[in-house]
């Protein structure tokens, strides 16, 4: 890792809500991928055309396998609304920051995942000019934290 570790534990909860931002992404493209499987499975189990009529076991085993994939498709949809309330959360956490810098360095790093490397090149930046610009910002978000916690008794993390 080019930047140097954070030695500041009161950033810690500030990284890892952050950092969560990956996860939920993560979880989000999961659960919705596995949508996509139970609906195509949901296509394969209809009947196709047939002059037979089929048998009553077969009608209710395949009602059995529809309602059970309905099910879990309405578990997954309800945790993938989860997690995009909770990227949404992130996001408006960083739009919080009165820095454009501080606000562009955070949304590439723990937003669009990218590398130190990366944002420097992109931004024209050192990484020693990104380690301070990313430390300022962590600790003004600490700081806007807090004070939604003063106001309103609950913060973001």
């Amino acid at each position: 890792m080019l930047i140097r570790q954070k030695k500041d534990k009161t950033l810690q909860p500030v990284l890892r809500f952050l950092n969560s931002a990956w996860y939920w992404d993560k979880k989000a493209n999961r659960l919705s991928n596995d949508i996509k499987r139970l609906r195509s499975q949901a296509e394969k189990t209809t009947t196709s055309y047939s002059l037979t009529p089929p048998s009553s076991s077969f009608e209710n085993r395949r009602q059995a396998v529809m309602d059970a994939m309905i099910e879990k498709q309405r578990e997954y949809e309800a945790a993938r609304r989860e997690c995009e309330k909770r990227l949404q959360e992130i996001r408006f956490f960083i739009g919080l920051l009165d820095s454009y810098v501080e606000r562009t360095v955070c949304e590439y790093r723990y937003l669009s995942y990218y590398g130190w490397l990366e944002i420097g090149i992109e931004l024209n930046y050192s990484l020693s000019a990104l380690d301070k610009i990313n430390d300022r910002a962590l600790k003004n978000l600490l700081k806007i934290n807090n004070e939604i916690i003063e106001k309103s008794g609950k913060g973001f993390f």
